[in-house]
């Protein structure tokens, strides 16, 4: 669960108890590291969607690649935003969602919208591109299954 409050924070949900992820220990570091990828991308895209909702996909991509100055993170690649864009919008979605009720759309929400050309219009496009080629990369799969077992 990503909480977007300052300073924002990730957190692991049990059937008995909340835990805030902080630094994984060393045996889970590999396992850590998409979860980390998925929280920073998050972050950094409704940082940049509150400051300015209508931002660009070039202005604002450097944005979310990189970690803001004087915070802790790693760079990511486009690759890597465009894999997770639907993850993204998922989640930012969730949190307009749980926004309380206002007469005036927050500038998350106002960013989730996207005008032709911002960070979430082009994020939407990739995810729509990306879930269209899993689902062909599984179609694919599954006829050549079928294929094999036919031989």
């Amino acid at each position: 669960c990503i909480d977007y409050g300052e300073p924002p924070t990730l957190w692991l949900l049990t059937k008995s108890a909340w835990y805030k992820l902080l630094n994984p220990a060393p045996e889970y570091v590999e396992l850590f590291a998409s979860t980390r990828c998925k929280y920073d991308l998050c972050i950094r895209t409704a940082a940049l969607l509150r400051a300015d909702p209508l931002c660009s996909f070039e202005e604002g991509s450097p944005l979310i690649l990189e970690p803001a100055s004087g915070t802790e993170g790693r760079s990511y690649t486009d690759k890597e935003l465009f894999r997770e864009s639907g993850f993204i919008l998922a989640q930012l979605t969730a949190a307009v969602e749980d926004e309380e009720e206002r007469e005036e759309e927050s500038a998350l929400e106002q960013g989730l919208k996207g005008v032709k050309g911002s960070v979430m219009d082009v994020m939407r496009r990739k995810a729509a591109a990306v879930d269209l080629l899993k689902r062909k990369v599984s179609r694919d799969m599954g006829n050549r299954r079928e294929r094999d077992e036919a031989q």
